[in-house]
């Protein structure tokens, strides 16, 4: 199976010195739309092995330098949240007179 792949290599910049490769070759398909626009307006495509390679960056980040994958806001701070829209919501709802 001879797609003409063009290889890409990527690296972890840490002391494990772990390394990723796969294809960045259009006709494997793999490509993901990103939020980002092109000057065209166009949404971005990024390929697969870039995407990969940014989670296990995340996860090693997280292993490695002790960064959190996720942060909440404190228990209070979700309910001003969760209620301030709520108000926010009922009073766009009411019909203006």
């Amino acid at each position: 199976m001879n797609h003409n792949a063009k290889t890409l290599l990527i690296s972890y910049g840490s002391s494990i010195g772990r390394f990723y490769i796969g294809t960045t070759a259009e006709t494997f398909h793999d490509y993901w739309l990103t939020p980002y626009t092109t000057p065209q307006g166009k949404l971005q495509a990024i390929p697969g092995v870039f995407l990969q390679a940014q989670m296990v960056s995340q996860l090693l980040s997280a292993a490695l330098d002790g960064q959190p994958l996720l942060w909440t806001w404190p228990l209070w701070g979700e309910v001003i949240w969760v209620w301030g829209w709520s108000f926010l919501g009922g009073l766009l709802s009411v019909p203006s007179k």
